[in-house]
């Protein structure tokens, strides 16, 4: 929960709060104001939660603590959508069978091929740079591209072929990946990335501020130090679709997820390891 300190001089101490939408309840410390925004409430200083919601609109509520001092008080509140997910789509037709690979050239430890190179830790950070183009996340388990804007904006489809296709040698790599080792991050997994982000309040609509920590995790990637370079601001694909026509997109600037057109371009930041 965000907590909001406003300083003004004055005798009075007064509360206005506007949002968008406006037409908002405002709730204080549990009792409903009886007033829409935009709107004004006179209040005792200290701190007060205040919520703000438009029940049954699709808007998420918004609740944070105020802290009121003497004078005027004012909060500024935009109300987020609430992603609501449609059916499941019909099931598709099964493929014919694949041609066989070909063998993988014999590895030192017995086993037949190479196998890509694993997570990395220290005792400090969240993100560890591995130095052979990746980065771990010690605390979902995901390997990541270190460097994010490699493979540019796509079409969904596009995105994850490319990420497919990454290997050894791409995108500065010196992992012993093969293709197929890498993909998209789900859905899931891009909310528990950002998470501990919002936490910090990392979030920033002028899109210089994406949601996501520093190395060791305990402020905003913006402050540093930060292993990633060229991390896209706005949207990112996950490879969870949406009734065929869409698929889940991260918004790196505001740290929630939406749904976008498959053809749209948006940036393709691949990942290996973790649960899938």
């Amino acid at each position: 929960m965000l907590s909001v300190i406003i300083a003004a001089p004055s005798a009075a101490a007064t509360l206005k709060v506007s949002s968008f939408p406006s037409g908002a309840q405002v709730i204080v410390d549990g009792v409903n104001t009886g007033k829409i925004t935009p709107m004004n409430v006179s209040l005792p200083e200290g701190d007060h939660l205040v919520t703000v919601q438009i029940p049954g609109s699709g808007w998420n509520a918004d609740t944070r603590t105020v802290t009121i001092v003497a004078g005027n008080n004012d909060l500024s509140v935009t109300l987020l959508p609430i992603p609501i997910p449609g059916p499941p789509g019909p099931k598709g037709d099964t493929g014919e069978q694949g041609i066989q690979g070909p063998q993988g050239i014999p590895g030192t430890n017995g086993t037949n091929g190479t196998r890509a190179d694993g997570p990395c830790f220290d005792n400090t950070n969240r993100y560890v740079d591995c130095g052979n183009g990746t980065v771990t996340d010690t605390v979902t388990g995901l390997i990541w591209l270190k460097d994010a804007g490699c493979l540019g904006d796509r079409a969904f489809a596009a995105a994850n072929q490319a990420a497919a296709a990454l290997e050894d040698g791409d995108c500065g790599l010196t992992d012993h990946s093969a293709p197929g080792d890498w993909r998209l991050p789900t859905s899931a997994e891009w909310t528990a990335t950002a998470a501990k982000a919002l936490e910090l309040g990392c979030t920033g609509g002028n899109r210089l501020n994406p949601t996501w920590t520093n190395d060791p995790g305990t402020e905003c990637l913006v402050l540093g130090p930060t292993s990633f370079v060229h991390v896209p601001l706005f949207g990112a694909w996950s490879s969870t679709t949406f009734e065929g026509a869409g698929a889940w997109i991260e918004v790196n600037s505001f740290g929630y997820q939406v749904i976008d057109t498959k053809t749209s371009p948006n940036a393709a930041w691949p990942v290996r390891g973790g649960s899938r």
